[in-house]
């Protein structure tokens, strides 16, 4: 049974990192960094292939290429910002990409960036093919995109005005219809309202959508018409549609925020973390959470989320969990009760997927912050008072569960995760102080499920080689967690400890030590 865990083990360190040769036979690689450990010696023996680099983190190690690692770009530990590659040991825009102001566009599809950085196009115009252009059925007159087939002012042609008795049906100055409405079946309608002539005759917008200045826009264009998304426990989804759209929402940092765009209104009861994905979506999108007065969120660096309005045009995710492409968009954050809205934008326009996903800030006894993707460990001391407990650990009648303190991290999906507090993992905990004894615990949630996904009480039935602790016996009871499947969205890492809450003055410190893959 030891051997298949070891194997299976091994396949997930391949997905974490490149897979680099041991120079003991392979039923002894269990090390999280892929090395040997054995009973005199904890130093890893690591021989990376031609081209590659061993990077470090504490005793985890990885052979990576420094030359096109966008976690390790250039030299260890650098890693480059969102929706960049690294190329040629530089943190670059992708191929179609430019940089204008510190944001990657497509200068062919970005009304902000349109044709060259800093060419924007005027309001009611979308950047195609590098060009500001009008939406189809309308024409740049001046500044203004404007219907000749109807507007009194332009009917037919730019500047050919109709008298003040006239309205402009067909291109034409007509005294049929008063000035402002045009024959259309031998009736008088506002081309600029009527839904069943919305722009032009017989132009008919359709089930749930309404004529705007001769436009057919979605009934949430507008901050003030913003369809409720309700957040229920596990994902939420909800399709929608930007053709037709007006941009009204906030100037962020990032790209693909300045064209059509719609909103959504969500309400929280408690202070949680909130996530939000365009998977599945037709066009490349963007997302920007604003509170309740429009105003855009402020930026949350230590929850990996860098831009004001947590904006976000290009999730960098391949085809994996949904994603289907790299133009969609992800984004979290933390936030306090309240009402809040998303903005789905894009730098074209189409049908689009969104989907949400929340964890309670109080889903363990405390939060700890935010694991980024790669290699590393992170350090902490349990609080005494427990709130939630993993599936494989019961609490000890003698000696009640501390708290538990849990960690976010998000992944595209289709990916495996490692955590360990054992030793020959680089990881520690205390097994005692004094008279009160720990026994560690390690579960993840997803918040797309509102479900464990795994849970370990015994690192030795995970393939760990020593999962003692400090102090104490030499019982091998550190917890380990390898291979752990996620998909798509957001997902927390819990510590915990099955004894020592009754402890009133002693917590269990530990170092865990971790693998997060982002993406296949």
């Amino acid at each position: 049974m030891k051997s298949t865990i070891v194997l299976s083990f091994a396949a997930s360190v391949a997905l974490l990192a490149c897979s680099p040769p041991v120079t003991t036979p392979p039923e002894d690689a269990s090390r999280l960094d892929g090395a040997v450990s054995d009973s005199t010696s904890m130093v890893p023996e690591v021989s990376c292939p031609a081209g590659e680099t061993v990077c470090t983190s504490g005793a985890l190690m990885a052979c990576v290429d420094l030359r096109a690692d966008p976690l390790n770009c250039g030299a260890c530990g650098t890693v480059c910002e969102m929706g960049q590659i690294c190329a040629s040991g530089a943190c670059a825009c992708r191929a179609g990409r430019t940089a204008c102001g510190g944001a990657c566009v497509d200068t062919q599809t970005d009304s902000a960036n349109c044709g060259m950085c800093g060419r924007a196009c005027p309001s009611g115009q979308s950047c195609a093919s590098g060009a500001c252009a009008c939406p189809m059925g309308q024409m740049a007159c001046g500044a203004a995109c404007v219907n000749v087939q109807v507007d009194p002012s332009n009917c037919g042609m730019c500047g050919r005005a109709c008298a003040a008795t006239e309205s402009c049906s067909a291109g034409a100055c007509s005294s049929v219809c008063g000035r402002g409405t045009t024959s259309c079946g031998g009736m008088c309608i506002n081309p600029q309202t009527d839904s069943t002539h919305c722009g032009s005759c017989g132009n008919a917008c359709g089930a749930s959508r309404s004529c705007v200045m001769g436009r057919c826009v979605p009934p949430n264009d507008t901050r003030a018409a913003a369809a409720t998304l309700m957040l229920t426990d596990g994902e939420t989804t909800v399709m929608g549609n930007t053709d037709g759209a007006t941009h009204d929402g906030p100037s962020v940092g990032c790209s693909c925020t300045s064209g059509a765009d719609v909103w959504y209104r969500f309400t929280l009861a408690r202070e949680e973390l909130v996530y939000f994905d365009t998977a599945g979506s037709s066009f490349d999108t963007s997302l920007v959470v604003t509170d309740a007065t429009g105003v855009p969120v402020s930026a949350q660096v230590s929850l990996g989320s860098a831009q004001r309005g947590l904006c976000n045009d290009d999730s960098a995710c391949p085809m994996a969990g949904g994603f289907t492409n790299a133009n969609q968009s992800r984004t979290w954050g933390r936030l306090a009760a309240g009402t809040y809205y998303v903005v789905v934008g894009g730098c074209t326009a189409g049908a689009f997927v969104l989907h949400a996903q929340h964890l309670r800030i109080d889903a363990g006894t405390s939060f700890a912050g935010y694991i980024a993707a790669g290699v590393g460990g992170v350090s902490g001391q349990l609080p005494f008072r427990s709130t939630t407990n993993g599936s494989c650990a019961t609490p000890s009648v003698s000696s009640p569960s501390t708290g538990e303190e849990f960690r976010m991290f998000v992944t595209c999906g289709g990916t495996q995760q490692l955590f360990s507090v054992c030793a020959s993992d680089g990881g520690t905990y205390e097994r005692s102080q004094g008279l009160t004894s720990f026994d560690p615990v390690l579960f993840v949630r997803s918040a797309a499920t509102n479900a464990e996904l795994a849970c370990n009480d015994d690192g030795m039935t995970m393939g760990a080689i020593d999962c003692r602790g400090t102090g104490g016996d030499m019982a091998q009871f550190g917890a380990r967690l390898g291979s752990v499947a996620t998909a798509r969205g957001m997902h927390a890492i819990f510590v915990d400890s099955r004894t020592g809450g009754d402890a009133t003055i002693v917590q269990m410190d530990y170092t865990m030590r971790y693998a997060v893959r982002n993406a296949p």
